[in-house]
């Protein structure tokens, strides 16, 4: 079971709009913003070649939304986690006693439009708490 990269890193922002504009504003291109039904949230994303950007706003405060208003600063964005890029997603959930979420959303590109389909296992605020 090995983490071979950092595949993303996630900023939650109260406003995300505002948050996007400061980004391209900063020279990044931004995706257009896009919702996450099933885990509560909108997103924009900053692609780069073997990974990307994403800055978040809940639009509720359950699951991942709860994370993200927790994760914010005083108003003020804030990073909210990074997600690691491992070999075995399954193997490395089964070892470390964690459940593999699997998710998508609705995502278009140049002359494409289809779903984005990810796995996700979330590792516990304290590390202590879940894995073995």
């Amino acid at each position: 079971m090995v983490v071979s990269g950092i595949d993303h890193a996630v900023i939650a922002a109260n406003s995300l709009r505002e948050t996007r504009e400061a980004f391209e504003a900063a020279g990044f291109a931004m995706t257009p913003i896009a919702e996450h039904i099933a885990l509560k949230a909108v997103n924009t994303l900053a692609m780069f070649e073997h990974s990307y950007l994403e800055v978040a706003q809940a639009t509720d405060n359950q699951a991942f939304g709860a994370m993200l208003n927790k994760a914010l600063g005083v108003d003020k964005e804030n990073l909210a986690m990074l997600a690691f890029r491992v070999d075995d997603l399954a193997q490395f959930a089964h070892a470390s006693g964690l459940e593999v979420i699997e998710a998508s959303r609705p995502a278009t590109v140049p002359s494409t439009e289809g779903d984005a389909k990810f796995k996700l296992a979330w590792l516990p605020r304290d590390p202590m708490e879940t894995v073995q």
